[in-house]
């Protein structure tokens, strides 16, 4: 939370550098495309596609602020943050969310440009108190200390980020270690936050958006490692060691397929990655190296292609049909059909939900999502994903 706080207030200088960048690509397309070829209907739907993106990008940029601004709200919640490097950061991500709605709206001018500029130096502050002097966001304003920090870190960078590394290795193996305490090892649950989905798939938007998709495999193996760590079947947490290395390749040739055979692959792609993921997923207790990144060998999916392609056209068809309203039942019966083809660490899964039971919940998810134009949707996927880990078994478990 303290990384996010740091991070956020650079978002309205992120902004304003990106859409100088998109204006200056836009400016050379059509300059290229209109002037010098000329193909005009390149050019304009150049044009369009940079505008397009500028607009996503700065309501993307808004979010990430206002994520900044409620995590710098929770940590002066707290008694030992309240303190005057706190307060100065609170003030920051409220100043930069201030400027990128108005961004947003239009009103942007050089005074609130040379705001970004100061908030973009301060953000730097934060980010050397954060990960490289280890003091915390809640310290002092040292400007002194600040540079010598990022003197030192690009002189040595691989020392520092190594030496970084080994500072938060232990951290996350006492997390983990207090995270795998079940209360009840009978019981299924679903630990994972609201916010934090919502971070990862800010975060991700943003990486696929710069990296124009290339980012993919990396924001998806750290979103479904995000998701394995905070599940526990009967008692038992998962672990995920897929890599995006490993699954870029694949990434690759499965979104060629797609092309090739205008979208139809893309019912496939779906079953594959499943079974990669599937592949590379086991339960934590019997994880002897967490470093390790090779497949499971007894961890997989066993599906059916046909089927799957069947449940996902019944899901749709059904889903328009009804306006939504069945797909609680279709969803029940894909997990019916999906969980005893599943196997994590040689243990098969059976879920026992019903689409009575999801509807409810299903239905003020939706209800919110709409409302709130969105914005509601990690935390309703992760008010679902709690239901529906809480009705999956292990199969032999009682």
């Amino acid at each position: 939370m303290e990384r996010l706080a740091a991070l956020a207030p650079l978002a309205a200088f992120a902004a304003v550098v990106l859409g100088y960048v998109l204006y200056f690509l836009r400016g050379i397309a059509y300059s290229v495309f209109a002037n010098i070829l000329p193909l005009y209907g390149v050019a304009y739907g150049l044009s369009g596609l940079f505008g397009i993106v500028f607009w996503v990008s700065k309501l993307l940029f808004c979010l990430l602020s206002l994520a900044g601004v409620v995590a710098s709200v929770q940590l002066y919640g707290r008694k030992e943050k309240q303190t005057t490097g706190m307060a100065v950061c609170l003030g920051a991500n409220v100043l930069a969310l201030i400027i990128l709605l108005l961004r947003l709206s239009g009103r942007g001018n050089l005074f609130f440009t040379l705001l970004s500029i100061a908030l973009a130096f301060f953000a730097l502050d934060a980010l050397s108190r954060v990960f490289l002097r280890g003091t915390g966001i809640e310290s002092d304003i040292q400007p002194n200390e600040d540079f010598a920090a990022f003197k030192s870190f690009a002189e040595n960078p691989r020392e520092k980020t190594e030496q970084f590394a080994a500072e938060m290795k232990p951290k996350r193996t006492e997390t983990t270690a207090v995270s795998r305490e079940i209360p009840d090892p009978s019981k299924s649950v679903f630990d994972g936050s609201g916010l934090e989905y919502f971070v990862i798939n800010l975060f991700g938007a943003l990486l696929c958006m710069v990296t124009l998709g290339l980012a993919g495999p990396w924001v998806i193996c750290y979103a479904v490692g995000w998701e394995r760590r905070h599940s526990v079947y009967s008692g038992r947490r998962l672990v995920f060691n897929g890599t995006g290395m490993q699954l870029f390749g694949k990434w690759i040739i499965w979104f060629l397929l797609t092309i090739v055979t205008c979208g139809l692959y893309g019912f496939v792609m779906g079953l594959k990655l499943e079974q990669w993921i599937l592949s590379h997923t086991a339960f934590a207790d019997e994880v002897s190296d967490p470093n390790n990144s090779d497949v499971f060998p007894n961890s997989g999916f066993d599906g059916n292609m046909f089927e799957w392609i069947g449940y996902n056209l019944v899901t749709a068809l059904v889903g328009t049909l009804t306006c939504g309203i069945a797909v609680p039942w279709v969803v029940c019966s894909f997990n019916k059909w999906y969980a005893p083809n599943a196997r994590i660490s040689g243990k098969r899964l059976r879920f026992d939900g019903s689409g009575a039971e999801l509807f409810g919940q299903y239905i003020v998810v939706l209800l919110l999502s709409i409302v709130t134009c969105g914005l509601y949707a990690p935390w309703g996927f992760v008010k679902l994903r709690r239901w529906y880990v809480s009705h999956v078994r292990i199969a032999d478990a009682v």
